[in-house]
């Protein structure tokens, strides 16, 4: 009896079966172009999730990329007052070598002055308070 039953059923459970394949991929392709047609609409974007991470990890770049550019831009200026400050040592150590070629020069003449204006002076007689009693 069973053997029977399913014989006579076997086409009507073959065309079931296909039935709900079809279904199943008419499903399918109706969700895939749903899903075509509402990304067309939103503008192309497939995998928004993917994207999104897509423009952060460009952010990032752009970021480092700028921060990179900022530090080799520092460096440069750090270098250039190291440039300038070794050249301000040695204007002052010019300077300082002039201010004491000049320093000497003023002792020499002070004392070349000393000797011919106040020479004459120091002989004279103190004044009464200077004296010692």
């Amino acid at each position: 009896m069973d053997l029977l039953w399913a014989v006579l059923y076997a086409s009507v459970v073959a065309v079931e079966i296909i039935f709900v394949l079809l279904v199943i991929i008419l499903t399918m392709l109706g969700l895939h172009l749903l899903r075509m047609f509402l990304t067309a609409v939103t503008g192309n974007n497939s995998k928004p999730l993917e994207a999104s991470s897509q423009v952060e990890e460009e952010q990032k770049y752009d970021t480092s990329n700028k921060i990179l550019s900022d530090v080799t831009e520092i460096r440069s200026k750090i270098s250039q007052i190291e440039l300038d400050v070794l050249k301000i040592k040695q204007a002052v150590s010019v300077l300082q070598v002039k201010i004491e070629s000049l320093e000497s020069k003023q002792d020499a003449t002070l004392s070349e002055l000393s000797r011919g204006v106040l020479g004459p002076c120091l002989k004279m007689k103190p004044w009464p308070w200077e004296l010692d009693f």
